[in-house]
């Protein structure tokens, strides 16, 4: 494991362990209130609530259902309180899950796009630098100009790009821009989506952004 790997994974252990005491927090207020609840999506829902005005952001009530270090502790608190229920909503989670998926394979799409248009954008340099080279002065200026507007217009094409993953990451419901860490963390699968290293021209962008 190289030195980026190890300080991504002490990113996500350490956010994962901040919000696990939250909830723990949250949980105990929650047996000291009394309160009782009917099933794991109504618990979740006031957990989600909480923990947002803990963390001044919001946090979505499938991330806790979703993510199994979340999850284990709804269930434990759960069963306290109904000792004969069993999860009666494997249905929807298997939904968020797939839901979940689809919108990966659609970010995956995305950087693939991304990746073919500033290949297609450096080609497009190198071979008006080669014609450049052989044309007379007067041509030059004119092909300059064409780079100048295909590198405007495929820059345009990056940003609708990087709008639309921006978006996509939004629909999951659990992302946190961690833009002073150069993250971007799914909290509900526990996994780094986006980092600053891999993709600095996103997180440039998405600074202006947020």
């Amino acid at each position: 494991m190289n030195n980026r790997e190890s300080s991504l994974d002490l990113y996500r252990e350490r956010v994962t362990q901040r919000r696990i005491i939250d909830i723990r927090s949250i949980i105990l207020s929650l047996e000291k209130e009394r309160a009782r609840f009917t099933n794991i999506t109504e618990l979740s829902e006031i957990i989600a609530k909480k923990l947002s005005v803990i963390e001044g952001k919001p946090v979505a009530s499938s991330t806790l259902r979703r993510n199994v270090n979340y999850r284990i502790l709804l269930d434990e608190h759960l069963s306290k309180l109904l000792p004969k229920l069993t999860s009666n909503e494997p249905d929807k989670i298997v939904t968020e899950k797939l839901r979940a998926y689809k919108l990966s394979k659609k970010l995956t799409t995305a950087y693939k796009n991304i990746k073919e248009l500033k290949k297609e954008l450096l080609d497009t340099r190198n071979l008006l630098s080669s014609r450049i080279a052989l044309e007379h002065e007067s041509l030059d200026k004119m092909i300059l100009r064409k780079v100048d507007q295909i590198t405007s217009s495929n820059d345009e094409s990056i940003e609708s790009l990087f709008e639309v993953i921006y978006v996509l990451l939004m629909d999951l419901g659990s992302i946190d821009f961690d833009v002073s860490q150069g993250v971007v963390y799914d909290s509900a699968d526990d996994i780094v989506r986006l980092n600053r290293n891999d993709f600095p021209l996103f997180f440039k962008w998405l600074e202006k952004k947020l």
